[in-house]
């Protein structure tokens, strides 16, 4: 990261977009380094409503996989309610488990769960599958605890490989309601932090009639993201971010958005 005096954000206006538990440290640190932060949530974050029936006999896996925070968090929520694990003794013992990133470590750590694998340069699927533990997996049955409709990537590549892979979804993204208007116009960058964001970013600019929007420049979180945003007709080339860590994703998002400043 960036010294902090390098990174002064000069009134730069700032369209946050990520969904509420994930925006207000973002919200913070955009004011803090003198941006102007506004809020317009596109997506929704909620547990879906009853614990999927896989999570119950979690002992007939060798390999369990956590995409996200949500995914632990949600996941975690429905072991607990359900008496299947608990913060004290965690997951079984014979259970590896692997995180797509530090910042979903740390969500495991904090419930006094051991993490074995993780990614150590790319936190996505291309990341975890470039991992060693992650070649030689013939016969070996996978949970992977995800949202509902994600990336089917990383399924994919480990049935090729041989595995047995199921899916765990914990939560699931609600397009918000909200109506875009000429008072979201007034900003110079917008942050997008996921593809479903993304396109119903522009369904809501076609729908409420705002073409503004695929003028401004856009802030992503991974280049999967970007190419979805030209895709859409986004006439600006979009910065991404390049944090060095998961974790770290604030800090990457403000060292973009002073390239913009």
């Amino acid at each position: 990261m960036g010294k902090a005096e390098d990174l002064q954000l000069n009134g730069l206006k700032v369209l946050v977009t990520r969904p509420e538990a994930q925006a207000s440290a973002l919200l913070r640190a955009i004011s803090t380094h003198g941006g102007e932060a506004k809020y317009f949530p596109l997506l929704e974050i909620k547990p879906v409503a009853v614990m999927p029936p896989v999570l119950e006999n979690l002992a007939h896996y060798q390999l369990i996989i956590f995409v996200s925070r949500n995914a632990v968090k949600y996941a975690w929520d429905f072991l607990q309610t359900n008496a299947v694990a608990n913060v004290e003794t965690g997951l079984p013992a014979t259970l590896k488990v692997a995180a797509m990133g530090r910042g979903t470590a740390d969500e495991l750590i904090t419930r006094h769960q051991a993490v074995d694998f993780m990614p150590v340069d790319s936190f996505d699927s291309e990341g975890l599958l470039a991992l060693d533990a992650l070649q030689s997996i013939q016969g070996s049955r996978i949970l992977i605890v995800r949202g509902q409709s994600g990336r089917e990537h990383l399924a994919t590549v480990l049935h090729q490989r041989g595995a047995a892979v199921e899916y765990a979804e914990v939560y699931q993204r609600l397009k918000t309601k909200r109506v875009l208007t000429n008072e979201e116009a007034d900003v110079d960058a917008i942050v997008v932090s996921s593809s479903n964001a993304m396109q119903h970013l522009a369904d809501c600019a076609r729908r409420d009639q705002q073409s503004w929007v695929f003028d401004k420049q856009i802030v992503v979180i991974h280049s999967r993201i970007a190419m979805h945003a030209q895709q859409l007709g986004f006439t600006l080339k979009p910065v991404v971010v390049e944090p060095e860590h998961e974790s770290d994703l604030e800090s990457g998002i403000l060292n973009a958005l002073k390239s913009v400043s």
